[in-house]
Parts: structure tokens; C-alpha cells; sequence
């Protein structure tokens, strides 16, 4: 695993490229967190980083382990991951590390923990809101990203795993991500095609091409 990071207390270091308002705050879920209502305190703004929330993102008591997804409005290009603990927490409930993936959405726990992650870091064991850890994504890896997905597999110890806020460095392409729109795709028969002609029936599918 990686294990370069520093530590950013500056506050133009990261405010510039900062990614905050290009998440999709809405979208954003985490699997075996005890609740998913804290996930807005825990992406906040960057200038907002030395901040108390009295919510965090907590996993179950009795499993450590939890799974990000971080969608984006537009694709962006991450240089770094920010990570902070809560301060009253101990050590023990911190995430030992975490695998990262680019662009793979609706990922469980099991492919999780089986498919290569894009990058992962060992993650430091003493960093509180007063030592911003962060930690450098490798050159070209992290480009046109419009989903992120993070795995903290285990803590340094505990039964559970605490995280008081996550940031991210880079650009954002500006691009407004949009779903689909006016796609339907009819497979199944409907009452009124009863008694057509399969003949009819081809005649009125029209795919695009």
C-alpha cells in the first residue's frame, strides 16, 4: 500500500481545489455506517475542516468496515484525499487504511474486498482536526472521475471505525453530469399489441439506428 502523506494546515493550501461543492452531496451512501443522516457534516466545506460536528460517521459496533460512494455533479480530476478523526475518539476507532476505486457504482463489500483498487493508503493513526492527513493520488489514476468509491476495510484496533470528515483536492471539468433522457425501451408485450403480426410488431420498435 501507499503510505505518502503530509499534512495540510494551511488554509489556502487545499480551499483553491477543494471538490466540496462538486459532490453530490444527495447521492453520496455508506454501507454499515449506523447512520447515513451524518454523511453532510462529514463531506463539509474545506474551510469548515477544524470544525466540531457533534455527528460522525460511525460503523456498525461490531464491524469496523465501511464503504463509500462519492458521486460527482461533473467528472474531476482528484490530486489528493483529505481524512480527519473524530477528536474525542480513540485511536483505536480509526481507519487503518483504504482502498479507493474510480467509477464503479453500485460495488458491495464483496467486490469490494476483491477487485484491484485504482490506489490504497496505510492511513496514519494520529490525525486529529488540528493535522489535516492528506494523501497524494498517483499522477493519471484519478481523471474523469464522476464516481468514487471508498473501502475502509479495518480500524487500528476497535470494533468500529469513526471518521469526522473527508475532503478532496483537484479540478472539476465544469461539465454538468445529466442522466439519459426520454429512453424507453419496451421488451415486454403490452395489450395492445394482442393479436398483431410479429411482422407488426418489429415495424413498431424503432432502437435509434
Amino acid at each position: 500500500m501507499d503510505a505518502h502523506a503530509h499534512c495540510c494546515a494551511d488554509h489556502s493550501c487545499t480551499l483553491n481545489y477543494s471538490l466540496y461543492k462538486h459532490i453530490n452531496l444527495p447521492g453520496v451512501t455508506c454501507l454499515n455506517a449506523v447512520s447515513e443522516d451524518v454523511l453532510p457534516d462529514v463531506f463539509r466545506p474545506w474551510e469548515s475542516r477544524l470544525s466540531h460536528p457533534a455527528s460522525f460517521l460511525r460503523s456498525d459496533p461490531d464491524d469496523p468496515e465501511l464503504l463509500l460512494t462519492i458521486p460527482f455533479t461533473t467528472n474531476v480530476t482528484i490530486l489528493a484525499v483529505a481524512i480527519i478523526c473524530p477528536e474525542d475518539s480513540e485511536f483505536t476507532t480509526y481507519p487503518d487504511s483504504v482502498r479507493v476505486f474510480t467509477n464503479r457504482e453500485n460495488m458491495d463489500f464483496q467486490t469490494a474486498q476483491e477487485a484491484p483498487p485504482v490506489q490504497s493508503w496505510d492511513l496514519l493513526q494520529d490525525y486529529r482536526a488540528q493535522t489535516v492527513a492528506e494523501y497524494t493520488c498517483k499522477p493519471g489514476k484519478f481523471v474523469g472521475v464522476h464516481t468514487l468509491t471508498m473501502h475502509f476495510p479495518s480500524s487500528y484496533g476497535a470494533d468500529e471505525t469513526n471518521i469526522s470528515f473527508i475532503g478532496f483536492k483537484g479540478t472539476a471539468s465544469g461539465v454538468v453530469r445529466e442522466a439519459p433522457k426520454n429512453l424507453v425501451y419496451e421488451s415486454q408485450p403490452t395489450p395492445e399489441d394482442a393479436g398483431k403480426a410479429p411482422d407488426e410488431l418489429r415495424g413498431g420498435m424503432n432502437m435509434g439506428m
